[in-house]
This record gives C-alpha cells, structure tokens and sequence, in this order.
C-alpha cells in the first residue's frame, strides 16, 4: 500500500498538438485539481489546458495538485511527460520519515530528485558538506604553516567537493503552449 503525499506538478514546454488527447487521458488519469482541495480536472481539449495555465514567476505553467498522490508523485503523467520531452518540476510535501522533495526534469536529461526544506527550497545534507569542512581546515592548516602549493591543493579539493555537494544548476521551466506540428509538405 502507498503512502499518500500532498505533491504539484508545473509543467512547461512546447506540446505537440497530437500529444493532448493522451496527455488529457494522463492528466485525468491521476486524479488532479487545479488548487488544493478543489475537484478534479479532467481536460479534453486545448483550449482547457490552455485555459488552466498559471503564472509562476513569469512563465504560464500547467500547475496540478494533488493532495493524496501516492508516494508524492504522478506516476503515469510524469511518464508521459518524460517518454515525450516535456519538462516539469515535481514538488513533493514532506510526511512522516520521507523528506520534502523537487523533482526536475528536462528535455535530454535523467529526473533530477533534490530533498529540499518544507518550502521547497533545495537543501545539502550536512553529511555532505563534512569533506569540505574538512578540506577547509586543511587548507587553513597549510596556511598558517606557510605551504602555499599544498594549499593551493587542499583548497582546489574544496572547491571541487563543495561543488559536487551542490545541485546542478537547471534552466527554468519555459511556458506551457501547445504548438501545431508543421505538415508532411513543409518538412
């Protein structure tokens, strides 16, 4: 049995036109809302999706809610998206043992799954950072015992663990359109 876990989905990206009819089935196939605690929305057209877009910071997104999505996530619809490029951000609540969670995806790339605070900010685990703490007062060490080349290395390695602890950097979801593919003839 599945742990139900308040969890949105923003979806942006140009959509082929062919895509909405089974980009719909996915939608209302998971049983979302387009606000928390408001019935499900169950698009078949365009012009619904369309309609439904939000403003999130300056991009319109299809932005879906779900307050009881098993194990935070929207399996089919994030499948979908996935095996046809289109790119989301999936924001997952925190509950229990599991952790608040963004998930990113982009065209061409793996899910990147980051543990974030309860606002959704991504966070570094402090187990993470102890390898920086530690290269950190090496480099403090060689310091004040005049040795510039070892460090120069130990804060070389600092660097270099600090920036594998950190999230990548991701561009922002571009805004949800849905585009008509050109013809056969304009190919």
């Amino acid at each position: 049995m599945s742990e139900h876990i308040a969890a949105e989905i923003r979806i942006g990206g140009k959509v082929p036109a062919s895509l909405v009819p089974e980009l719909c089935q996915s939608i209302a196939h998971e049983g979302v809302a387009l606000d928390w605690g408001d019935g499900g929305f169950s698009p078949t057209t365009k012009e619904e999706l369309l309609e439904a877009r939000e403003d999130c910071g300056g991009a319109l997104l299809l932005r879906l809610y779900d307050t009881e999505a098993p194990w935070g996530e929207f399996e089919q619809l994030e499948h979908f998206l996935r095996e046809h490029g289109i790119s989301y951000d999936r924001l997952s609540d925190p509950k229990y043992e599991y952790m608040a969670q963004l998930a990113i995806f982009r065209r061409g790339t793996d899910v990147l799954e980051l543990p974030t605070d309860p606002q959704h900010r991504p966070t570094v685990l402090a187990d993470q950072l102890e390898p920086v703490a530690n290269s950190l007062s090496l480099l403090i060490r060689h310091m004040e015992g005049g040795d510039v080349q070892k460090a120069l290395q130990a804060a070389t390695q600092a660097q270099e663990l600090l920036q594998k602890s950190l999230p990548p950097t991701v561009p922002p979801l571009p805004a949800f359109d849905i585009v008509e593919e050109p013809s056969e003839d304009a190919r």
